[in-house]
């Protein structure tokens, strides 16, 4: 009896995990990888849009947001696998990265953490399914020098 309960429960309330694939994880990884593709070339409106809510959950104004990398000549990032988590009519995407920047005075710079990405399920969602950035911890790894 509990055998069937238990599966009853499974096929009547599927658990979110069952419909990410690992395309969403590469999607998630892709997405950063453009994030920071379109700073690498100074594109900053485009880069502060990939953020939820126009650009607001970045915690800052586009004007922040650009002068921010006023100093930086070039920045690398590099992702790995991470995880995924549903909730609530979303898929949460954790992406670690360490990300390489060079400053215009030749200074380098090494950051590592996490991106949380957040894509709705809903359908007439604001964000259409695409993934967004929700939220981000990264933390300076040092400065191994100037080139």
């Amino acid at each position: 009896m509990t055998r069937l309960i238990i599966a009853l429960f499974l096929v009547l309330c599927p658990l979110t995990a069952i419909a990410q694939t690992p395309e969403d994880q590469w999607q998630a990884r892709a997405t950063v990888e453009d994030y920071f593709a379109a700073i690498n070339r100074g594109s900053y409106a485009a880069a502060y849009d990939f953020w939820e809510d126009g650009g607001a959950a970045s915690g800052q104004t586009l004007d922040q947001f650009e002068a921010g990398y006023a100093d930086t000549a070039e920045v690398r990032v590099f992702t790995a696998p991470g995880t995924l988590e549903g909730a609530a009519g979303s898929i949460y995407a954790t992406v670690p990265l360490r990300i390489e920047a060079e400053l215009n005075d030749g200074t380098r710079q090494r950051f590592g953490g996490d991106i949380v990405l957040r894509r709705s399920n809903v359908e007439g969602s604001e964000s259409g399914g695409i993934w967004k950035l929700h939220s981000a911890e990264i933390a300076s790894l040092g400065q191994p020098g100037k080139r």
